[in-house]
């Protein structure tokens, strides 16, 4: 989904640094049936009626975050909660089943739920800029990297 709608210069910049530092990413068990592992992913959020304080994460790329229910997903259902960037002044209402692709760096947070009856699963999936630099902050940039970076922070 992220190549569906996130832009084209992002996902080439994305898998450009991925496989110059041969990052690691999502795989699948070799006895699964879906044989696909993640392309840009490499980190995995869940949890059950969460909310987050506005905040802000130095990731390298955009992040994909979902909401879902146990019942069925109707066009008709409301929002189950808010996905807001305050300093933008901007709150998005997210129905069970939404996707949604954002920029980490941009202040964002998380609404509670809004019905205390439902039970709300949010799942988040991002790349840590630290799986880039190969957890090791000590390792200097390649002049390649430097510019790869200087690329990612221009967009």
């Amino acid at each position: 989904m992220y190549t569906r709608f996130v832009d084209t210069d992002q996902i080439r910049l994305v898998k450009e640094a991925i496989n110059f530092v041969e990052a690691n990413t999502f795989s699948v068990p070799e006895d699964s049936v879906k044989k696909a592992n993640s392309t840009f992913y490499g980190a995995y959020a869940s949890g059950v009626n969460v909310y987050i304080s506005n905040h802000w994460d130095e990731d390298y790329t955009y992040y994909t975050t979902s909401f879902h229910q146990k019942k069925q997903y109707l066009e008709c259902q409301n929002a189950v909660a808010y996905f807001a960037f305050p300093r933008l002044g901007i709150a998005i209402p997210l129905r069970p089943g939404d996707v949604l692709f954002f920029n980490p760096k941009e202040p964002y947070c998380i609404s509670s739920r809004c019905d205390n009856r439902d039970d709300n699963y949010c799942v988040s999936l991002y790349l840590k800029s630290a799986n880039i630099g190969k957890n090791d902050n000590s390792t200097p940039l390649t002049p390649c990297q430097l510019s790869l970076l200087d690329q990612y922070n221009e967009k």
